[in-house]
């Protein structure tokens, strides 16, 4: 990950993880002795003036912070869409198995009048599965 953020944002990047082993794995870009010497103040020496003052910092924090919850929330109500569309299809399957029992027929010979329009997208798409299936 850690490579991944530095190629994408072009960021100085030091990471060193222990394992329960307690050994070391790290990785820098370019070095962690630059990102260190860059970011850190050494004997006094305040760091490189590109490095912002701790409260601009602060805000890049907190504005990283509200992203970072932003596309949690999104992540979660992608899941809450899923779910729904999911239980969507699953009516959908129901209603047309139901329809197949009552005229004793196979599922995609069922009379789309026994269905909701909005159930009809979800019944193309199964046949257009079937048909890929059937070239296939």
């Amino acid at each position: 990950m850690a490579r991944a953020i530095s190629e994408e944002l072009d960021a100085h990047i030091a990471v060193v993880a222990f394992s329960t082993a307690g050994d070391a794995h790290a990785f820098d870009a370019p070095t962690v002795d630059c990102v260190l010497c860059t970011y850190l103040p050494v004997d006094g020496v305040p760091p490189h003036p590109a490095f912002p003052s701790s409260d601009a910092a602060a805000e890049m924090v907190g504005e990283a912070t509200a992203h970072v919850a932003g596309m949690r929330r999104d992540r979660e109500e992608t899941k809450v869409l899923v779910a729904k569309e999911w239980a969507r299809v699953a009516a959908t399957r129901e209603k047309v198995t139901a329809a197949q029992a009552t005229a004793q027929k196979n599922w995609w010979e069922v009379d789309v009048e026994a269905l909701r329009e909005e159930d009809l997208p979800v019944f193309i798409r199964a046949l257009e599965i079937l048909k890929a299936d059937v070239k296939g």
